[in-house]
């Protein structure tokens, strides 16, 4: 198929959710459903996706959303906030368009740390419909995938995004810890081999670890990602 013009796209950035529960222990999960969001959106052929850098590089400053958009050059931004009370999260997400600061869609989820899974999925599922976007069967099947059916494998996956995402040796190092407990949980959560992969790879590229120790590691953690899915 021929792909879209960059042009005929239309365009969002999901901005990082914010942690408003106060915890600095939570700051994990409210980057790595943000991220998730994004990996899932960005699989949609018909939308032009903010990468993480671009988007987080507005983590602690989202009150002028439309000088924010105009800087991305995005039409609409995704913003949200969750928040940890008792056994349940409650997530806030909302639809902005970037013209008129207006608010195109809006939604409160109240779930059990078990269900934060399929919440990331809802909330990409949400945006995509509300963005009138028509999806293929394939990306219909893509956004909807549960990337592992275990919660505690993806509680893991996400701490070691969150370490892995501060780049200093120590905490890179730390995030690897993360990654292989989850693995060990879910022997088939090939998205946490699949970054274990690019993890390897980076602690070469910054001499954190002799090459010919960590290349076949980081080749052999990629082809088991693949060969899963």
């Amino acid at each position: 198929k021929p792909s879209l013009n960059t042009e005929s796209k239309k365009s969002v950035a999901i901005l990082p959710f914010v942690n408003a529960s106060q915890d600095v222990n939570a700051e994990y999960l409210s980057d790595g459903i943000t991220e998730s969001v994004i990996n899932h959106l960005s699989q949609i052929s018909g939308l032009r996706v903010m990468s993480r850098n671009s988007a987080f590089r507005f983590k602690d400053n989202q009150t002028d959303t439309k000088k924010i958009a105009s800087q991305l050059g995005v039409e609409t931004l995704v913003t949200g906030n969750i928040k940890q009370v008792g056994d349940k999260l409650v997530i806030n997400v909302h639809l902005i368009d970037a013209n008129d600061d207006s608010q195109i869609w809006g939604n409160q989820y109240v779930k059990t740390s078990s269900d934060v899974i399929a919440t990331q999925n809802e909330i990409a599922q949400a945006v995509a419909q509300n963005l009138r976007l028509k999806l293929s069967p394939t990306e219909q099947q893509k956004i909807a995938k549960h990337p592992t059916e275990n919660p505690e494998a993806y509680r893991l996956y996400l701490q070691g995004l969150y370490h892995w995402n501060k780049l200093t040796p120590p905490e890179i190092k730390k995030s690897m810890e993360y990654f292989q407990q989850a693995v060990k949980i879910d022997p088939n959560y090939a998205q946490t081999y699949a970054v274990m992969g690019r993890v390897f790879f980076s602690l070469a590229l910054t001499a954190d670890a002799p090459p010919q120790e960590v290349f076949p590691k980081a080749e052999e953690a990629t082809l088991t990602a693949l060969r899963i899915d």
